[in-house]
């Protein structure tokens, strides 16, 4: 086998030799593994169809309660109200209106 019989050469040279080899062969599979990622990276980019971002959806309701649309923006406002326990709540308020619970 010419691998075997390579091995065996190198095998008997000495040590300065040796490890000049073996560096220049990883530096060829590297330049080699770069070479191949920059090829799929740009035939990947013009492939594919742009991704649009989209607004976060709101999570799923539970039962008796509604859904309150996230703040678009950072100002977010408290409001008390009495439940039926006539106990005060503190519910948010987005943007200067109020929120409504159905129960």
């Amino acid at each position: 086998m010419v691998v075997q019989r390579t091995i065996d050469n190198l095998r008997q040279r000495p040590q300065e030799e040796r490890v000049m080899v073996a560096g220049s062969i990883a530096i060829g599979v590297v330049a080699l593994l770069l070479v191949g990622w920059v090829v799929f990276f740009l035939r990947g980019m013009g492939g594919g169809e742009p991704i649009q971002a989209t607004a976060p959806q709101p999570a799923p309701t539970t039962q008796g309660h509604s859904q309150v649309a996230p703040p678009t923006s950072t100002a977010l406002q408290w409001q008390t109200d009495a439940s039926a326990t006539g106990e005060a709540a503190a519910t948010p308020v987005v943007q200067g209106t109020a929120s409504t619970t159905s129960q």
